[in-house]
C-alpha cells in the first residue's frame, strides 16, 4: 500500500499495463505472442496517428483490416485451406500476408518499392527502380 501511495497514477498505470502484458504473454499462443510483442515495438502503431491524405492515405478497407489484425479480430469463423498453395489459411489471415503463391507477395513488394521511389524522387534523390 505504501508503494502504491508513493507512486504517481502514471507509474501505477505502467505497472498495471506491464503485469497485464506478462499475463497475456504467459497464456498466449505462439502467433498471438508474436503479434503482441510486435505491437510493443517503438513505432508499431504510428500509422494510427498519420494524417490520411495524398500518398500517405490508406484505403478504408486496408485500414480496417490492419486494425482488426492488430486487435486479434478473426477474418473467418474457422481455419480453412489456402486455394493457392494448399496450406492452412488461418482465421486471422496471417497466412494470407506471407503466402508465396498467387503473386500477392510480389505485388506488395512492388507497391512498397514504388512508394519509396516516389518519396525519394520528391526528396530530389532520383532513385532508380529495377524490376
Amino acid at each position: 500500500m505504501d508503494e502504491a501511495l508513493a507512486n504517481t497514477q502514471k507509474g501505477l498505470s505502467l505497472k498495471l499495463d506491464q503485469a497485464s502484458l506478462r499475463s497475456h504473454l504467459n497464456t498466449a499462443s505462439v502467433v498471438t505472442k508474436a503479434v503482441l510483442l510486435s505491437e510493443c515495438e517503438p513505432g508499431a502503431r504510428a500509422f494510427l496517428n498519420a494524417v490520411p491524405r495524398g500518398h500517405t492515405q490508406m484505403e478504408p478497407a486496408i485500414f480496417i483490416t490492419e486494425l482488426g489484425q492488430r486487435l486479434g479480430v478473426a477474418d473467418a469463423v474457422a481455419d480453412g485451406w489456402c486455394p493457392k498453395c494448399d496450406a492452412v489459411m488461418d482465421r486471422f489471415s496471417h497466412h494470407a500476408a506471407v503466402c508465396l503463391a498467387g503473386g500477392e507477395r510480389t505485388q506488395r513488394h512492388h507497391a512498397i518499392r514504388d512508394r519509396l521511389a516516389w518519396w525519394l524522387d520528391v526528396a530530389g534523390l532520383k532513385p532508380e527502380k529495377k524490376d
